[in-house]
């Protein structure tokens, strides 16, 4: 089977792809959406939070169990599949919104909360990075009885949507990339990314499992101001 993909690139802010996705998968292209900004793929902290409710709303709750552990599911909608993947330092709830507005417009819309955050198991993690986190998906969806979706991915679950459509392309039938740190891809990206990520892997090398420091100093380096971080998902 011959799975080469078409790239198309729009520029696009905000939540305007609930307009994107349409009921058509037939086109069996990859559409590359980017605005500037995006989060880099920090991990989280491997210790699971405590909680007495799923993390993601929507009209049906499901633990799967895929790639040897078990993954937080939401599903909501129906018609075409549609894969939302989160971005780093943030569980699938952010995009509830968005997968709300999809369902409403015909579609089955599946979130989840990526292996090592939120309600999903932390085995096997951290692991070899957007690599896993999409064989994850693919193994997600086969657990689902999915045979193919059009995927959306935030952030670094972009990057993660782009390495679904390399690692697995039947399937992806459209992928969706919306604001991905793909800042590798330009002219002296690698030295820009070294640049970034040099004080955030020091820090960790010092303060080994902070990453809420190691967080706050990535975020202060992309903003070019002090930034503090207060985010549950990477208490220890």
């Amino acid at each position: 089977m011959n799975h080469a993909r078409r790239v198309r690139i729009a520029l696009v802010a905000g939540l305007s792809l609930a307009s994107a996705c349409s009921n058509d998968t037939t086109t069996n292209t990859i559409t590359t959406i980017t605005t500037t900004g995006g989060d880099s793929a920090m991990p989280t902290t491997s210790t699971t939070p405590e909680r007495s409710v799923p993390p993601i709303s929507g009209r049906e709750h499901r633990v799967v169990d895929a790639a040897g552990t078990t993954f937080a599911v939401g599903l909501q909608g129906e018609g075409s599949p549609v894969l939302v993947i989160h971005g780093a330092g943030e569980d699938a709830t952010m995009l509830e919104p968005f997968a709300a507005q999809l369902a409403e417009k015909g579609h089955r819309v599946i979130t989840y909360d990526r292996r090592g955050t939120g309600a999903s198991g932390r085995d096997d993690w951290p692991g070899s990075g957007a690599g896993q986190h999409a064989d994850d998906a693919a193994a997600l969806l086969s657990a689902l009885d999915i045979a193919s979706a059009q995927i959306v991915g935030l952030s670094s679950g972009g990057v993660i949507a782009l390495d679904l459509a390399v690692r697995h392309p039947e399937v992806v039938t459209d992928a969706f990339v919306w604001e991905a740190p793909a800042v590798g891809a330009v002219p002296d990206g690698e030295v820009i990314t070294r640049q970034f990520m040099a004080p955030v892997e020091a820090h960790l090398d010092a303060h080994p499992g902070d990453f809420v420091g190691a967080q706050a100093i990535l975020l202060s380096a992309l903003a070019g101001v002090p930034v503090a971080v207060d985010n549950p998902l990477f208490a220890a």
